[in-house]
């Protein structure tokens, strides 16, 4: 879901983290009772233009302040977006718009809750929106980039995840952004890209399944099977302990558990480094072992 949460139950107030979250993407805050600005907000050049007027009815004459209510309008659609009923958030997402038309926040979350439902279109007219009034909201490019992904356009997908490393983020956004570019090159045959970014990605976060499956993956496909080995190793291995840290099965942890063994455990064909025939959901090169020149 990705949703950025201000959450009721932490002691900052909602209202407190906004003005935070303000000054941290360049706005100043005012008094609600405040005149409009004079100057009219500037779209940035770096992001496509996307004022609607069915989402935006005075775009121009927006104030720079968010409401307590719209705040609270927010909160309860995120809570709402948990329980799964995208619905209610989206129509939560709009009242807390009509109330802070620049609430890009609201935008954004609004966006991935339109993506859920299937609404495409809709989605990507909301980010855009939100875009337009914060360009450097990482988190924001990110699910504009998965529309794309899931149109089936990579390469698009990739070009729009861009913005995220152009702007500074948080850790976490960062994180997780470089993984998306890593398994967008890897769905683009780039494997070698793909498996660059893993490594950096296991080295940030060592215990990460899925950064730790995609990286013996791409070393699959780049015929590297005794690297891919040991890769396989240390992801069975975290599987293992996180398995053991929940008193679940490997294979609850993590439901590729059985295929990995299938293809890694089977009994060896050649004297050297070398893996069982891969299964047809996961269509890579078949593996031949490396001359030992290469390792």
């Amino acid at each position: 879901m990705n949703e950025r949460g201000i959450g009721e139950k932490r002691t900052t107030s909602a209202f407190t983290r906004v003005l935070f979250a303000l000054c941290l993407a360049g706005f100043t805050p005012r008094a609600a009772n405040a005149e409009a600005p004079a100057t009219p907000p500037v779209q940035d050049s770096r992001t496509e233009s996307s004022t609607d007027p069915d989402l935006v009815p005075d775009y121009q004459q927006a104030v720079l302040v968010f409401s307590l209510p719209a705040i609270e309008l927010y909160n309860k659609a995120i809570e709402e977006s948990q329980k799964y009923n995208d619905e209610e958030a989206v129509r939560l997402y709009k009242k807390a718009i009509r109330r802070s038309p620049r609430f890009w926040m609201a935008y954004s979350n609004m966006g991935t809750a339109l993506i859920d439902l299937g609404r495409l279109d809709e989605a990507d007219r909301a980010l855009r929106q939100a875009l337009h009034i914060n360009p450097s909201d990482g988190l924001t490019h990110m699910h504009r980039s998965r529309i794309a992904r899931l149109r089936g356009d990579h390469r698009r997908a990739l070009k729009l995840l861009q913005p995220c490393f152009q702007y500074q983020q948080t850790r976490e956004t960062h994180e997780e952004c470089t993984f998306k570019r890593a398994h967008l090159l890897e769905r683009l045959e780039r494997y070698r890209e793909a498996h660059q970014l893993y490594e950096q990605l296991v080295k940030w976060r060592p215990q990460d399944l899925d950064s730790l499956f995609g990286r013996l993956v791409t070393s699959a496909f780049l015929n590297q099977p005794a690297r891919a080995r040991t890769e396989y190793e240390e992801w069975k291995s975290a599987v293992e302990q996180r398995a053991k840290l929940f008193g679940r099965r490997p294979e609850q942890v993590d439901r590729r558990w059985f295929e990995m063994r299938e293809i890694f455990e089977a009994k060896r064909r050649t004297e050297g480094p070398g893996v069982a025939k891969w299964p047809a959901s996961m269509p890579v090169p078949e593996l031949t072992p490396e001359p030992r020149s290469s390792i």
